[in-house]
């Protein structure tokens, strides 16, 4: 028996933010973010990578919209940055649903 799935332009997206949440060093930005609000320059130091690579992965975490960021309106050389946990709960919820739908068609195999 064959099936194919369909994924429409959310589920696309969705899928999206899986597979960049899937990068070694966004999934270490995304744990040390779970404790709050950084600088860049903080995030640096705790996660011992250098400027660029951070830079280069906050934009795509930004890009999908799981990393949010904000400019110190007394000095707007700082930017801080923070989980969005709309997305983070978006996300749990599609897997969520996946595993109830796959503890619901749970049945033996029917090859020979």
């Amino acid at each position: 028996m064959e099936t194919s799935t369909n994924f429409n332009s959310t589920d696309e997206s969705l899928l999206e933010c899986l597979s960049v949440l899937s990068d070694r060093q966004r999934s270490r930005i995304v744990v040390q973010l779970t404790k709050g609000e950084y600088c860049s320059c903080e995030l640096v130091k705790l996660l011992g990578i250098r400027q660029n690579t951070l830079s280069h992965h906050l934009k795509i975490l930004r890009d999908q919209d799981i990393v949010w960021s904000r400019k110190r309106p007394s000095d707007q050389r700082w930017i801080y940055y923070r989980l969005n946990p709309d997305k983070l709960r978006l996300l749990s919820g599609v897997l969520s649903s996946w595993a109830i739908l796959a503890d619901a068609s749970v049945f033996p195999c029917s090859f020979p």
